[in-house]
């Protein structure tokens, strides 16, 4: 933590008890989940050009919190994310959508931005659309995604969203629902992405933007944008800019 002094032009530093290293720009929220992060996936590391600190939930399993988003979880989380701002985090997100079932509680709960789930980007899309336009969003469990997490990150009117789910894919579900332990990238993005990104936008006329919403789909967006005829939105890479400059450090 750096001090200005404008009497001397000095800088100063000064230590944070019970902090064990300086210079983090994000801390990310992590499932309990076994599953191997590939370049350009929110967990990884060399995914950004700046540092970031990561905290694993203890118990945020898939079942806990994508299927059932059970609320008994918030306070293990909510200290995750408290520790991750002790340890110099100036904001916090996580690596999974579905943790957008408690923003409320952890943005509440720290003194720094927090935004637990892409989709929290939808309304911001929709306010660059004409009204009679929809936004395609891939999900990586349709069936669970309720409207607690959707409400908890102001999405209140569904009525001009498109949500596909991608657990009725082989190597999708193989791999980041039912955890296997390895990831095919090549058979998992034409499969996943590009075909239901297709369907997606062919149900519904009027759609333009696909937001892939599963954090584990990294390096996929020029193949759903094609697909789509669309500008992808969300590229899974995440911004490689730091929070210090980024306008969403605010931190």
């Amino acid at each position: 933590m750096t001090i200005a002094d404008e009497r001397t032009s000095r800088r100063v530093y000064r230590a944070r008890r019970g902090q064990v290293a300086y210079g983090y720009s994000v801390g990310i929220v992590c499932l309990e989940y076994y599953l191997p992060f590939i370049p350009g996936d929110v967990g990884n590391a060399s995914t950004y050009d700046f540092p970031v600190l990561y905290r694993e939930v203890k118990g945020a399993t898939f079942d806990a919190i994508i299927v059932r988003q059970d609320p008994d979880m918030v306070p293990l989380i909510v200290e995750a994310a408290q520790e991750l701002v002790r340890q110099g985090a100036k904001a916090v997100t996580s690596d999974c959508g579905y943790f957008g079932a408690y923003q409320r509680e952890v943005a509440e709960a720290v003194p720094v931005p927090v935004f637990l789930s892409s989709l929290m980007q939808v309304p911001l899309i929709l306010s660059m659309l004409g009204p009679g336009k929809k936004v395609a969003a891939l999900v990586a469990n349709g069936g669970s995604l309720s409207t607690r997490v959707l409400e908890r990150i102001g999405i209140h009117d569904m009525s001009r969203i498109v949500f596909r789910g991608l657990e009725d894919k082989p190597e999708f579900r193989r791999t980041v629902l039912d955890e296997c332990g390895t990831l095919d990238a090549d058979a998992v993005e034409p499969r996943a992405s590009t075909r239901r990104s297709e369907r997606s936008c062919s149900s519904a006329a009027t759609c333009r933007p696909t937001r892939p919403r599963c954090r584990r789909r990294p390096g996929y967006p020029s193949s759903t944008g094609s697909a789509s005829s669309t500008t992808s939105t969300s590229p899974s890479r995440r911004s490689r800019t730091p929070a210090s400059s980024d306008p969403l450090s605010r931190s």
